[in-house]
This record gives C-alpha cells, structure tokens and sequence, in this order.
C-alpha cells in the first residue's frame, strides 16, 4: 500500500498504454481510494490535463485504458462509479462498452445491482441479455438486499435471479419452486433446494412438467434415508410407460431402488420396444443389472443384437458389470453371452445381410426366392415386395389407388424395387406428389395396422455383426476369466484390421491390472514385427507390463518409425538400464523425450537431467524443455546455471530463456 502513490504517478506519467493499464491493475488490487476520482474520469475522458498519453495513432489508447478503468471500479466495490460507468455506456460515439460496463455494476451492491435490474425490466433494451447474464453471475450475498424486489419482480429473468439470494428456510423457496407460473423459476427453485427442502421436493411430484417431476424423482431415489411417498412405487410404474422421454428415462433407471423386483417384466417390455424413445431403452437396459434372471439375461442378450448401436452398445456394457460381479449362474451366464459377442457367434451371416435389408428397405436386384419357380411380383403403395398370387381375390378391381391388388407400375410405384433403383427420380411419374411424410421413418403409433408400418433406418454401421464383435472386445478388457481372454485372443487373429487392433488394445488394457500368461507373451513378441504400428504399439504396452524380459524384447523397437512404439520400448528399456535414457533426448519425438525425462525425474539422477536438457538446448527441443522445466524445480534451477555459466551460445541462451519464462518459473531473489 505504501507504493500505491508511486504507482498513480505511473498512471499518469507513463504514456506507455500497458504500463498504465498495469498501474490500474495493481491500484485495483491495492483498493487504493486515492486513486478513485481519476479512474472515474478516466471512464469519460482521456483527461489529457492530468494523464500523459502517447501519439494518437489509427487507435485511440485511451478506449483499453477506459475499459480497465471500468473493471477497476468494479471491482473495488465504488458505488458512486455507477453513473459514470452509465453516462459511458450511453456515449453514442464511443465503443460498445456493456460487457465490461455491466460485470462491473454487478459487483457494486445495491446501486450497481439496481441500475443491471432497470437494463432487465425495460424489454426494449438491446443490451438486456447481456446484462441478465452479468446479474446471473454475481454472488448471492450481493443479492441478498435486493431479496423482496428479485421475488416479487414481474419478469421471471428476474425471479430465477432471486434464488441466489435466499436460504432453505426462506418462505419464497415453497413459492417459486412449487406456484410459480413461469416453469423455468420452478424448474430452478427445484434443482437449488431438492435435497435440502425434501418436503418441496415431495410436493413437486405433483407437478404438471415433466422436467419438474423428472427431478424430484431422482433426488428421492438418491436420498433413500428419507420418506418416501406411499404412492411412489405406483406413479414411477405408471410414468415408466406413459410418460415422455425424459421422465420415462428417468423412472427406468430408479425404478429398481424404487420397485424392486416387480420392474423386471416391464423393464425387459422397454427394451425389446423398439418404437420406444432411445434414452428410455437404455435406461432399462442399464436397470437390468440389478436383476439376475433368466428373463433379464435373454433380454439383455436381445439388446446386443438390436439394430440400433447404442442399443446394442449398453446391453454389451451392462452384461460385463453382471459377469464382473461375482460368480453365481446368470453372471456366469452373461459371461458366456460377452465370450459369443466377442468370437462373432450371436448373429450369423446369413441373419445379418437379412436383418440390415430388413431394417434399411434396401433391395440390390436379387432373387428373394432362389428355390422357387419364377412368378409375377407386385410392390405395394407400403413398399412391401408381394407376390401377385397372393393377391388374388382381394377385394377391388385395380382401379382404386388403395387396392393392393392393383397393377402399381401404371401408378407411382415402379414393378420392381430393381425398376426402382435405375429409374431417375426426374422420370418417376408424379414423383412430387407421392413425396413420402416427414415422418416416414418414424416409430408406428400404437394401434397402427401392420401393413401400414413404415421401415427405419439402421442406426449406426450397415455390418452389425462385426460392430458387436468390436464393442463386445473393448467391454470385455474388465472381465475376468480364461474363457474371456481366449476369446480375446482370437480376435487378435482376425481378418479385420479394426478387430485385430481392439484385440490387442485390450489385452494390453488387462495387462495394466495383472501380468499375462507366458504363452500369450510369446504371441505378443510376434506381433512386434506387424506391420500395423498401432498392433505394435499395443503388444509392447502389454509386454512390458507382463514380461520380466521386456527390456531385451522391446529393445529392437528403439528404432521403430513409429512414436508410440517408439516411447514405449525406451521406457521400458531404460527402466532396467536407465544410463541410456540421456539418449532418448535425442530422438525427434517430443513423446519419446517424455519418456525419457520421466525416467531420469524418478532416478532423480541430476548429471542425466543436465546432458539431457543441454541436448535439448543444442537441438533447439524448446517444448521439452518447457515440459522438463514445468516438471522439475531441479530443471529450472540447471538452465539458470547454464544461462550463468556464460559457456552457452547466444541460441541456447535464448532458448534458456524462454523456457523459463514459459514455464512460469520463478527466478530466485539472490540472482
């Protein structure tokens, strides 16, 4: 404090711009009141009688000065700022000021605030999201005396404000949580006062939003030491089914807590409904680890080979927790349905190609009956691929669009999807007026004839059979068991590329909790010579977690065009023979130089850490040194020395310097 006069006199004698902005800065820091009545008219007027300026230029310097001014009286709390700081916000020739001008009323109590909730209430004013927006920032305390103003206020911006300002005990929490008209201060009341004011929390069961509902729920379901209501487990059941996505989402995944075995069987419905919402099935799927049953495994196995992949996905992921939890016969059950998912058995060849026709509507010109006798097709207004024999003797001679039996190729429809295929959109008569709905790949509404349903659209890869395969590899690297880590093995030997490297990326992931078999490690040196560097990458990662030889092992990977690999081998090498991490130094990979300096850091061998930083200085390796410097007080004191030393080149000096000053390092007060 005693250099805040100083510091002013800097402010204004200096007519470097930084310099004075800096001033204002540590004025702001020093809460020096000496200084105010300069820094208000500092927000108005470049005060060229007080304050020495640079030559104006294209810029006028005064403008950044003005705008530190404003954020400094901010935030020194200075409500007789306020009308300055407004009077400058209104100056039509000068620069858009409300962002600066608005966070620094919002630190000002009582005026500041008050001025930001006049901005607020006139709707008119352009600059009213920007200032809710600041308001919104500001501490509760601050709020606290404009408390009666904010809850009654007529706009709900201002409403939602309010509840910063107030305690649990507050009578305004039961008002704005649970009458308030405006959904979006009842939604807000809620979320800051769930857990501590259960009884509103109870009460908002009742009400009409969703959202609102959605909450309470699951807040009760995470308090399980309270109360709950009597009518809980029937109204969770009951919105599970009926309720819109979020809320459905939501009851499926506390309806276990909540219901307990009686959820199983509407549970498993959810999920095999694939017109149900997305995040409702998931939810289900996610519930179902709370039951072991045969009913819950084959439903669970069901999902793994639903046509929708984050479907899919979560069945694989919720049968790993099962298999992982212990070793009853529905968790051993669902380890043997992870070990077919890995090895490609739960959906056959033939089954995949027909199911991805199925779900895409895609037809590629081939016979669907390859046995039977050539016949005459129709293809109805639905897209269904009918024989015309089995059309005869429906009602309707032909000459009513709706007739199924009529001859469609006169109509818009073409005699075969093949026809359909090498038809030009521009030449399919009344093409436009026979434009399918918006919703044509929607979910059929309940009640919907069959005929009527529409075809969806796979989600997610068209070769389902190998994306199970692939998810069920990575879900798998947690689940313990031989039968599991055979089969992951044998995924390492697929033809897919994608498959071969999830197979190694997860046995080298298991290999990170225990050591692998001798006879899985001999593999792993194999495929060190693959030529997929990512395949190399894993198996050395595994080996040199495993292998008590994988310094000799991973020594030929020193070399390795790849940096992964590359990074792995020298840690691993330099960990049984840490005198050649010093030449890790050299490589050109900032990662292989991690490793190398991660191994000299824990040796704590100070001779390598300073060959290794001087041949990042020769080499110009300026983001290893920043990393070394960021790492190590030892570093920064060892560039210091070298930078004294005066042994060094003016590049390496240079180089010195910037990392320190990267680095943030302090410089020691004796030098």
């Amino acid at each position: 404090p005693a250099d805040a006069e100083a510091i002013l006199r800097s402010l204004m004698g200096d007519p470097v711009k930084e310099v004075k902005i800096a001033a204002i800065q540590a004025l702001c820091r020093l809460r020096d009141s000496a200084s105010i009545p300069l820094l208000r008219k500092l927000t108005k007027d470049r005060c060229d009688q007080d304050v020495a300026w640079e030559e104006v230029g294209l810029w006028d310097e005064w403008l950044e000065v003005q705008v530190a001014a404003i954020s400094a009286l901010g935030a020194m709390g200075v409500r007789d700022a306020v009308e300055d700081m407004l009077e400058a916000r209104a100056d039509e020739m000068g620069q858009d000021l409300d962002h600066v001008v608005f966070a620094a009323l919002a630190q000002i109590p009582d005026s500041g605030i008050a001025a930001l909730l006049a901005i607020i209430r006139g709707s008119e004013t352009p600059g009213r999201e920007r200032a809710l927006s600041a308001l919104s920032k500001t501490s509760g305390d601050l709020l606290v005396p404009m408390r009666d103003l904010l809850v009654t206020d007529a706009s709900p911006d201002i409403r939602r404000l309010a509840i910063n300002s107030l305690d649990c005990d507050d009578p305004a929490v039961a008002d704005l949580a649970l009458k308030d008209p405006d959904v979006t201060v009842r939604r807000a009341a809620l979320a800051a006062f769930a857990t501590s004011r259960f009884d509103i929390t109870e009460a908002a069961l009742a009400d009409s939003d969703e959202e609102i509902r959605a909450l309470a729920l699951k807040t009760i379901a995470a308090c399980p030491e309270q109360t709950r209501p009597e009518d809980l487990a029937a109204n969770v059941l009951a919105w599970m089914e009926t309720g819109g996505a979020r809320l459905a989402a939501v009851c499926a995944a506390i309806v276990p807590s909540v219901c307990g075995p009686e959820a199983e069987d509407a549970l498993c419905g959810i999920v095999v409904d694939a017109g149900r919402p997305q995040n409702v099935r998931i939810a289900a799927l996610r519930s179902l680890s709370s039951f072991h049953s045969e009913k819950s495994i084959e439903t669970l196995r069901a999902g793994v080979t639903d046509s929708v992949r984050q479907v899919r996905t979560t069945a694989l992921a919720t049968l790993a927790d099962i298999a992982m939890e212990g070793l009853d016969p529905f968790c051993a059950k669902a380890r043997n349905i992870l070990v077919d998912a890995v090895r490609g058995n739960l959906l056959e060849a033939g089954r995949r190609a027909a199911k991805v026709e199925l779900e895409r509507g895609e037809d590629l010109g081939a016979p669907k009956f390859e046995d039977a006798a050539p016949g005459r097709i129709r293809i109805t207004p639905d897209g269904e691929i009918v024989p015309l024999e089995d059309l005869e003797g429906l009602p309707g001679d032909g000459d009513d669009k709706h007739d199924p039996g009529r001859n469609v190729i006169e109509g818009q429809f073409p005699q075969s999807t093949l026809q359909a295929i090498q038809t030009p959109a521009a030449g399919r008569p009344d093409a436009d007026d026979n434009a399918p709905p918006e919703n044509e790949f929607a979910h059929p509404a309940v009640g919907e004839p069959a005929g009527r349903r529409r075809r969806i659209a796979v989600d997610g890869p068209d070769d389902i059979g190998s994306d199970i395969r692939l998810v069920a590899i990575r879900v798998a690297a947690d689940c313990p068991g031989d039968e599991v880590e055979q089969a992951i093995v044998e995924a390492c030997a697929a033809e897919d590329e994608g498959i071969r490297f999830a197979g190694f990326e997860t046995i080298a992931r298991r290999s990170e909790k225990s050591p692998l078999p001798e006879g899985l490690i001999a593999k792993l040196v194999n495929a060190l010579d693959d030529p997929d560097p990512r395949i190399r990458g894993a198996a050395s990662r595994a080996i040199a977690n495993s292998s008590a030889e994988a310094a000799d092992r991973l020594s030929a990977l020193l070399d390795d065009p790849d940096a992964i690999v590359r990074s792995v081998a020298w840690k691993s090498v330099t960990a049984s023979a840490p005198e050649k991490a010093v030449a890790g130094f050299r490589d050109s990979s900032a990662l292989v130089r991690r490793s190398a300096l991660e191994v000299i850091l824990e040796r704590g061998d100070l001779t390598d850490l300073e060959n290794g930083l001087r041949i990042c200085l020769e080499e110009g390796r300026t983001e290893s040194l920043v990393d070394a410097s960021k790492c190590s007080g030892a570093a920064r004191e060892i560039l210091i020395s070298i930078v004294e030393g005066g042994n060094s080149t003016d590049r390496q000096t240079r180089f010195a310097l910037e990392t320190l000053a990267a680095a943030g390092s302090p410089m020691p007060a004796a030098r």
